[in-house]
């Protein structure tokens, strides 16, 4: 499997880890405010208003027991009116609390249990005016039964708000532990999907990564070295880096042996050559010294033609060795033509390889540049996890100044608020954790980065150092071609020393005719011996040319460590 798909593979589990926390974040918090506004609209009033219904209750009560127990005296007659405005208050209230959710049944009989109540208290009230207090008092129980009945009403009101208040704060407490649950599970599996991605991130690419930038480093030294290999043997991209380079450092390795077998070779036969036509020029100059022993006297003549004669025959037999030697080394030469011709097919394959890997690289450090955006993605999330947090403790404190107000009836949601606190914070602790661990990734991608940024350098270094081996075998071919012209010269220069020598074998077989032809042949002797020196000479530094460009070859061939 490719680098670059294991890497969106692990980066989409981050994501998908951190969408889901984001969403089970957002959907509990969406029902705890649910349940809170439904704490803080419905059942906190339904409580405070009956407590309130109660104490109005109480208010009648207390208003109508004053005025009867002061007889309606000048500055004791109001207690009437504060009664019925704490009636009218306590009907509001009940039908307030019908409005909140309280059954019509119970807010019916609590109505109608209010209203016999407070007639009786006036009944009561208007008996110790009017008729005294034991008139008064034998209404009493009366009264006291009609208290009863609208008190036990008040009770199960009580009772059904206490309640509902409760089952409130247990459904607030539920929902922000299983949001505690369910955000510690999450944040966990990206805690894990994190640290796994760094040490995948260390050893699909880092570690590889110095592995091969060590090997390259050590191959592209001074001298290039052609038999260290990568050892990496993966299907991914760095495998199939390392074995296209593998091959081309084979390929390459064979043609500068073979090259350099040639060379060698080539050297040989040139040296074997430069003896050759050194021995040519001796014998050459011998025979011109033989054709002056012949013009100083006829009686010697004989001698000299028969010593000529045997000169000629050693020049011919080598001018046949040097013959055999131009032609073999006319067919060293084409040899290493036709390596050079490969070697440079080789090279042009080497560039076209190189710059596949070039490419590679590329496409290793875009995945690797993706994978930071995508770090930076990540970060982007913990802060808006941060931010509900945030709110999370923005509503926490909220929720803790309704209680607050509430007064000893809120108890139960200030503990609802200090556990949303807990929460923020906790979900506070948990993003900083992730920052840490994105922050690692980011360090980690970096420097991911910077060693691709070096691998990248190192892939044009090596490109360069191709151009330059391309421009060897070019300089190389050129020399060579020339090697060839100059054998083709010499080559020539042979095949004119060979009719020469058929020439000055004819003239010494005819110095014996007559004394006038033996002088004459003896002057165009001579002279074709001067042209067999300069004959010999011109090979002799075509030949010591050929060496030089084989000497400047050389050089060229050991930057190459095989």
């Amino acid at each position: 499997m490719k680098i670059s798909i294991k890497f969106r593979i692990i980066m989409s589990l981050i994501i998908l880890a951190a969408l889901i926390l984001l969403i089970l974040t957002v959907i509990s918090l969406k029902g705890i405010k649910k349940t809170t506004d439904e704490q803080q609209t419905v059942n906190t009033p339904m409580m405070i208003t009956s407590l309130q219904l109660q104490k109005e209750v109480i208010q009648i009560q207390q208003w109508l027991t004053d005025i009867s127990a002061t007889r309606a005296e000048s500055g004791y007659d109001d207690g009437f009116e504060q009664a019925e405005v704490y009636y009218n208050m306590a009907l509001a209230d009940i039908e307030a609390l019908n409005e909140l959710g309280i059954e019509d049944e119970l807010a019916a009989s609590m109505t109608k249990d209010l209203k016999e109540y407070y007639q009786v208290g006036i009944e009561m009230a208007n008996k110790y005016i009017n008729e005294g207090t034991a008139a008064g008092n034998d209404f009493m129980s009366t009264f006291d039964a009609s208290s009863e009945l609208i008190q036990e009403d008040i009770d199960i009101l009580i009772g059904v708000a206490s309640q509902t208040f409760e089952e409130g704060n247990k459904n607030i407490k539920d929902l922000i532990k299983a949001l505690e649950r369910q955000s510690l599970t999450v944040n966990l599996l990206i805690i894990v999907i994190c640290i796994i991605s760094y040490i995948l991130i260390h050893i699909l690419i880092i570690r590889r990564l110095s592995k091969m930038t060590a090997l390259l480093k050590e191959i592209n030294g001074e001298t290039i070295r052609l038999s260290t290999h990568i050892p990496f043997q993966s299907k991914d991209e760095f495998g199939v880096m390392a074995s296209c380079f593998n091959e081309l450092i084979m390929k390459v390795r064979d043609i500068i042996i073979s090259i350099k077998a040639a060379s060698e070779q080539a050297g040989i036969t040139l040296a074997a050559v430069n003896a050759s036509l050194q021995q040519s020029v001796t014998a050459v100059e011998e025979v011109g010294h033989t054709v002056e022993e012949i013009a100083r006297g006829a009686s010697d003549q004989a001698l000299s033609t028969e010593q000529g004669s045997a000169k000629l025959i050693d020049l011919g037999d080598m001018i046949e060795d040097n013959k055999y030697n131009i032609d073999i080394l006319a067919e060293n030469s084409t040899q290493i033509k036709g390596i050079i011709q490969q070697g440079m097919k080789v090279i042009e394959a080497l560039a076209v390889k190189t710059s596949e890997t070039g490419n590679a690289t590329q496409a290793v450090y875009d995945s690797v540049t993706r994978t930071n955006e995508s770090s930076i993605k990540i970060g982007e999330a913990s802060r808006i996890i941060s931010d509900i947090a945030a709110r999370t403790n923005l509503l926490s404190l909220n929720a803790a100044i309704e209680a607050a107000r509430a007064g000893e009836q809120g108890k139960g949601f200030g503990v609802v608020a200090s556990e949303i606190k807990k929460l923020a914070e906790q979900s506070a602790a948990s993003t900083e954790v992730i920052n840490d661990v994105v922050n690692l990734l980011l360090l980690d991608s970096a420097n991911t980065v910077n060693i691709m940024t070096d691998v990248k350098k190192i892939i044009l270094e090596q490109t360069g150092f191709v151009n330059t081996a391309e421009n060897s075998y070019k300089e190389i071919a050129e020399l060579m071609f020339k090697a060839n012209e100059k054998t083709n010269e010499i080559n020539n220069s042979v095949k004119s020393m060979g009719r020469k020598k058929q020439e000055v074998i004819d003239m010494i077989q005819n110095l014996s005719a007559t004394t006038e032809e033996s002088a004459a042949g003896t002057q165009e002797v001579s002279a074709s011996m001067e042209e067999q020196i300069v004959t010999f000479e011109e090979i002799a530094n075509r030949t010591n040319e050929l060496y030089q460009l084989f000497r400047e070859l050389k050089p060229h061939v050991e930057k190459f460590a095989v």
